[in-house]
């Protein structure tokens, strides 16, 4: 309590940072929730017979399909990698 008095800046910050927790928390949950809907329409799509094995294994299942995506949305690493095959597949979706 007193080095809060002592540095009225610090609790400024510790104040903010708990009016933007709620906020914080929403827009982690919308993201999860979007990888979850595309993970389990990658592992759908890439499902068939006539996919290819690269391909397939990293759509294997849902929770697979949304490190996949997660991976390659945030990192950005060989994407040409990822969508050529994916576009062979289903172009809607490349």
């Amino acid at each position: 309590a007193k080095l809060l008095r002592a540095f009225p800046e610090v609790l400024i910050m510790i104040k903010g940072i708990s009016a933007a927790a709620r906020s914080v928390f929403f827009t982690i949950f919308l993201l999860i929730l979007v990888l979850y809907i595309f993970g389990i329409a990658f592992t759908q799509i890439c499902s068939g017979p006539d996919t290819p094995s690269d391909l397939r294994a990293k759509f294997l299942n849902v929770p697979e399909s949304m490190l996949t995506l997660l991976f390659h949305g945030v990192f950005m690493d060989d994407m040409v990698d990822l969508l050529t095959p994916l576009r062979q597949n289903a172009l809607a979706f490349a």
